[in-house]
């Protein structure tokens, strides 16, 4: 990811004032109230997230739509673990990304819990929420 202060500094051929690579996405939070900004979008990665401020709602939608549609299958869950689980029990969110699902929680979001699909016996909607099962 290259970030400039504007979009002229890039069209004009200027060198960047960032860049940081991304691996491993798996998930985007936009909205989350984060240092003061009203307009955020998390990139969750497994193994950081990466907060991105925008001046406007709009902004910050078009670029969450961008990412999504160059990700290709991404979905977000706000979910209730349950106690009694692996994962430390409360609000979260479910992301999935892929052929991957994750837990993650806080602002800026962390990963708590990840499993590839094909790991998992199963999944799916309930009546009153999401399940999955994994283990062997």
């Amino acid at each position: 990811m290259l970030a400039y202060k504007d979009r002229s500094e890039r069209a004009r051929g200027m060198r960047e004032r960032s860049s940081l690579a991304l691996e491993d996405i798996c998930g985007l939070e936009p909205g989350l109230p984060y240092e003061g900004l009203a307009h955020t979008l998390a990139i969750v990665c497994l193994s950081q997230a990466i907060m991105l401020g925008f001046d406007s709602r709009e902004a910050m939608c078009a670029w969450d739509a961008r990412i999504r549609h160059a990700l290709g299958e991404v979905h977000r869950f706000h979910v209730t673990v349950a106690p009694g689980t692996k994962l430390e029990s409360g609000p979260a969110t479910l992301h999935l990304c892929n052929d991957i699902l994750v837990v993650a929680r806080d602002v800026p979001p962390a990963v708590t819990g990840q499993w590839k699909l094909s790991d998992l016996r199963r999944y799916g909607a309930v009546p009153s929420g999401f399940i999955f099962e994994g283990g062997t």
